[in-house]
């Protein structure tokens, strides 16, 4: 990423006659009418069709993501929004080109609209424009707002690497429905590899023995894979853990919530898994706001179920992009993009449900919550007698867009007098993976130290 500013927009439903869209960065606020009476009965029915799996074609959701559109941004918040695209469009051109988060608010009695999937906005185009889905848009992040006790703070840790608990709940009970947790599991585990991130699992434990854990280990993420479920009358949202029986346990949303009354992860991810008769729907009143509420600065929910890989699909792009040194908000896209593109069952983009199932919560101004990789120190001496901590550190040197003046690998590869294309592995970090274990065996690891010195000198502690 060339820029680490975002520039933040809210839009803000205040009742059910009026929209207000505010600029963080100039002050400005542009007013709107929320649209919704006239077309309320068709988004119910693409909603109900939506939430049985019925839509099926892109031009289904682009139809439905345009009512959804046209519910809030039109007059001058649309003409927003609008002049925003413009520049985006326009600052591509440049080498800093601008971004822009854009946070929905829901307030007093529009709070219950907030029920609803805006994660499926389509942008609509136009005889000199083309429509677009926002969450495809990398420079236009969205996530919903929910206000906070302790105000608008930021996530970044501030240790070296990302603490991430993995929970799993798979009860052994008729009707609950299986869960397969391990893809995403592997996915963490393989990018342990190549970046910064620390990972302890915990599967099929009880409530006492996840809070010990939580108190323990302190995560930065807290990652949750199971079931879950909304009651609508009660508004009370619930998750399976399971008892000393291997039997499930639902845990409310209020006592889940307790768990980090001790300590409060930096982000919670809720990954409904599909299948089985329970449900989890991320309503406004179920379990991520609830977090939200608790102090969680930024919660990840699951709008609808989700199928194990598609799960993987999502969790593999949005941790790279965490790991890398993107925001949660726009890791989260990167997660959406990665579903809507590569999904494993759909040919067709943005053909399926699932790229806007992934809502995001959040509360902190800055979605910042791995430490920037320019100011990561390395020490040579450990690097030279650590290849793993060496391949991770090449990996975030050569591999990361928050890094200015970019080198390639390749160039390190060309300077150590070797052939890039010759390094055994088809992806960068099988090249990378290859080139230490090469060198460890030729005994020439400090020739690599050196080489990297010469392309980033700043990156090692005392210049050392």
């Amino acid at each position: 990423m060339s820029s680490d500013k975002y520039v933040e927009c809210q839009i803000i439903v205040e009742n059910y006659d009026r929209v207000c869209f505010h600029n963080q960065d100039t002050g400005s606020d542009y007013f709107g009418n929320l649209y919704l009476a006239p077309i309320c009965r068709k988004i119910a029915k693409f909603e109900n069709l939506l939430r049985a799996k019925k839509l099926k074609k892109r031009q289904a959701f682009e139809e439905f993501g345009t009512l959804l559109y046209k519910c809030l941004f039109n007059k001058d918040v649309d003409n927003a929004l609008g002049e925003i695209i413009k520049e985006i469009r326009e600052s591509k051109e440049t080498k800093n080109p601008k971004r822009y988060r854009l946070q929905l608010i829901f307030r007093g009695e529009a709070n219950e609209l907030a029920g609803l999937p805006w994660e499926f906005l389509y942008y609509p185009g136009s005889e000199t424009r083309r429509g677009f889905f926002i969450v495809d848009d990398p420079y236009l992040v969205i996530s919903r707002y929910i206000s906070s006790a302790s105000g608008r703070g930021n996530l970044n840790i501030t240790e070296d690497s990302l603490k991430v608990l993995c929970v799993t709940s798979e009860p052994e009970e008729e009707g609950i429905g299986e869960v397969l947790p391990d893809l995403t599991i592997k996915v963490i585990e393989n990018l342990k590899k190549s970046y910064l991130i620390d990972l302890e699992v915990l599967r099929n434990k009880n409530k006492q023995e996840v809070l010990a854990k939580i108190n323990n280990i302190k995560p930065h993420v807290f990652h949750y894979i199971g079931h879950g479920r909304f009651d609508s009358q009660e508004q009370v949202g619930e998750i399976t853990l399971v008892n000393s029986a291997k039997k499930v346990e639902w845990v409310s949303d209020r006592t889940f919530g307790e768990f980090f009354s001790d300590f409060q992860p930096r982000l919670v991810i809720l990954q409904a898994c599909q299948g089985g008769e329970v449900d989890f729907t991320a309503n406004y009143a179920g379990l991520a706001p609830q977090l939200t509420r608790n102090e969680i600065p930024a919660v990840i929910a699951m709008q609808y179920p989700v199928n194990n890989a598609v799960a993987s699909f999502f969790s593999e792009a949005f941790y790279q992009a965490l790991a890398k040194g993107e925001s949660v908000d726009a890791a989260m896209q990167q997660g959406r993009r990665k579903i809507a593109r590569d999904h494993p069952f759909d040919s067709e983009f943005y053909s399926n449900r699932d790229f806007g199932t992934p809502v995001l919560y959040m509360s902190a101004r800055d979605g910042y919550i791995m430490p920037r990789p320019k100011t990561i120190k390395f020490d040579a001496e450990v690097l030279i007698n650590s290849p793993d901590k060496l391949k991770k550190a090449i990996n975030i040197l050569f591999n990361s867009e928050e890094l200015a003046n970019l080198e390639k690998f390749d160039d390190l590869v060309f300077s150590l007098r070797m052939s890039y294309e010759e390094l055994a592995g088809e992806t960068q970090q099988e090249k990378i993976n290859a080139l230490v274990d090469q060198l460890q065996n030729e005994g020439e690891l400090e020739s690599l130290i050196k080489g990297i010195k010469y392309f980033k000198p700043e990156a090692f502690t005392n210049g050392k």
